[in-house]
């Protein structure tokens, strides 16, 4: 409270420069008294304006927390729960490398049968089926190359009747 004391010809000085009077914030409105304008201004308006800390992305204070909520550059737990804490907008990458992502195996289409594993894994299974994923490699290369024989065939023959039908 003010406790000014003085003549009544002087209060209408006194309240031009009273850090008591109350005023409104020209931002958010509200009835503030005049010795805290300027922290509120710079630490509690909600209507001013602060950068992200994560993406540098500029807004209005009162929506920090909704932004964050979809905030490319705040930091959001594995949900392999290794412990790291990628940017959201990073967290595809990091569990395309993730240790605890469970992969299956790139020859499981092949022929592999080994179950889903986590990634620090596979290496190990790679390892201890070398012989196997080769002769499925060379099964599927086999096929491979019986297939564009029998394209290269159809070609052949679908040219030569093209042909055909334009000397009749």
């Amino acid at each position: 409270d003010c406790d000014w004391k003085g003549e009544l010809s002087e209060a209408e000085t006194h309240l031009k420069d009273c850090l008591f009077f109350l005023i409104q914030c020209k931002k958010c409105d509200r009835i503030i008294p005049r010795g805290e304008k300027e922290e509120h201004e710079s630490d509690s308006c909600p209507k001013r304006i602060i950068n992200c800390e994560y993406c540098k992305m500029r807004g209005e204070a009162e929506y920090r927390e909704e932004h964050l909520e979809c905030c490319d550059g705040y930091p959001v737990s594995c949900p392999n729960e290794c412990g790291a804490k990628p940017p959201r907008g990073k967290s595809s990458e990091h569990r395309s490398e993730c240790e605890l992502e469970v992969v299956t195996c790139p020859y499981k289409e092949y022929g592999c049968r080994a179950e889903s594993m986590l990634r620090r894994d596979l290496l190990a299974h790679k390892n201890e089926n070398i012989v196997a994923h080769t002769d499925f490699s060379l099964v599927q290369i086999s096929q491979s190359q019986s297939e564009i024989k029998q394209l290269k065939d159809e070609n052949v023959r679908l040219k030569k009747e093209q042909n055909e039908m334009k000397w009749k």
